[in-house]
């Protein structure tokens, strides 16, 4: 339900609420629940990405990698928005373990 919360809440443009939703849905999925662990976390990073948080939209993007290492989206965000994007600094680009 929190994750279906942060969904409405980022199309209406709430960011602050979807990432409170995203936040609460990661904290009451089963650590087992890869696949739902996975999409929130991927689109937790989608929203720290919007705030101008790029650290962690990083950090968030590798970890729905932990979870589903063969993820297209995520893996796509990371080089497209973090390791590709000449606007990141080096410091937040650090490790390029992408799976």
């Amino acid at each position: 339900m929190k994750y279906v919360m942060g969904l409405e809440r980022k199309e209406r443009g709430d960011l602050q609420g979807a990432l409170r939703a995203y936040q609460t849905a990661i904290d009451n999925y089963p650590p087992t629940d890869r696949y739902h662990l996975n999409e929130t976390w991927n689109n937790l990073g989608n929203i720290y990405y919007a705030l101008s948080e790029y650290f962690a939209a990083k950090t968030a993007w590798e970890k729905a990698l932990s979870y589903l290492p063969e993820d297209p989206t995520a893996t796509e965000n990371l080089h497209e928005f973090i390791h590709e994007n000449t606007d990141i600094l080096e410091e937040i680009k650090g490790n390029r373990n992408i799976h």
